[in-house]
């Protein structure tokens, strides 16, 4: 059986996609990653760390969509 590879238009590249939810895992992971050095300072601030939050479920549910369709 043949496999399909959907492609998606990103303002001017094509990805498949793997491509598109790796791309997302990897500003999920570094959005993580700023998270955990934003709480970890001397003086974290309250509302960067909560901006960086409602960024990582915006992708979490990026994810999820494309990986329901």
């Amino acid at each position: 059986m043949m496999r399909v590879r959907k492609i998606f238009d990103c303002g001017g590249c094509a990805m498949s996609l793997e491509e598109m939810i790796d791309e997302l895992k990897t500003k999920h992971q570094a959005l993580e990653a700023a998270i955990d050095e934003q709480i970890h300072r001397p003086h974290p601030d309250d509302i960067e760390i909560a901006s960086l939050k409602k960024q990582k479920l915006r992708i979490k549910d990026e994810i999820a969509t494309i990986t329901n369709q």
